[in-house]
């Protein structure tokens, strides 16, 4: 039984996938456009180098901040839709009670919260 470790053959980078079987059964269980080599690497840490297929160290490029920025948004808008939909007893109460203090504190919360994520009303 042998370990091997599965790479693209377009780019060199491991995929997380592994196989353990004997090496006559190798050809038949290594996918389409993928390579493998003996041994378990970390995808996150290892590609083979195409060119001398030898294993080599290898970094994920950064990631942009443009995108960083993006996922940051998009989370806070996930945090304000989750906040707003928690309004409506608060909302409930002071229609039923105009002066029930209870929910104007739980809605003064509310908003706080929205405003710690950054986001804007309305967008």
């Amino acid at each position: 039984m042998n370990h091997y470790s599965l790479y693209s053959l377009e780019t060199g980078l491991f995929d997380g996938r592994t196989l353990d079987l004997p090496s006559t059964m190798l050809a038949l269980n290594t996918p389409p456009g993928m390579g493998a080599i003996e041994g378990h690497f970390d995808h996150r840490a290892w590609r083979v180098d195409l060119a001398s297929v030898e294993v080599t160290p290898w970094e994920a490029p950064p990631v942009p901040q443009a995108d960083l920025d993006a996922a940051a948004r998009r989370l806070a808008m996930q945090q304000v839709a989750v906040l707003e939909r928690g309004q409506a007893r608060a909302m409930r109460a002071l229609m039923l009670d105009p002066n029930d203090q209870a929910a104007r504190a739980r809605l003064a919360e509310i908003e706080a919260a929205i405003a710690a994520t950054g986001i804007r009303q309305g967008g």
